[in-house]
């Protein structure tokens, strides 16, 4: 059973950025390339791994929620959040 995606409506070509995303866009640019709002982490699993479960629950998560399917380029007109497609 799949959830449901947190927004299921349509979105513009051109999505503005909210004040929080300008702001990381534009230490990005300050910086580029740094890793300071990136978090990492690691699990450690035990026992035999069913593949086929973990990417389902990975094509799940990031289906659902569009924040990680997005990046924000920039054109003449500035910077825009992109949203790509599951």
């Amino acid at each position: 059973d799949t959830a449901e995606p947190v927004w299921t409506g349509e979105h513009p070509d051109r999505i503005p950025l909210s004040s929080t995303e300008r702001r990381l866009w534009f230490l990005d640019q300050l910086t580029p390339g740094t890793t300071a709002y990136t978090l990492a982490g690691r699990i450690t699993l035990t026992g035999d791994l069913d593949t086929g479960a973990l990417t389902a629950a990975l094509t799940d998560v990031v289906t659902r929620h569009e924040t990680l399917r997005t990046d924000y380029p920039a054109d003449d007109q500035g910077p825009y959040r992109r949203i790509h497609p599951p």
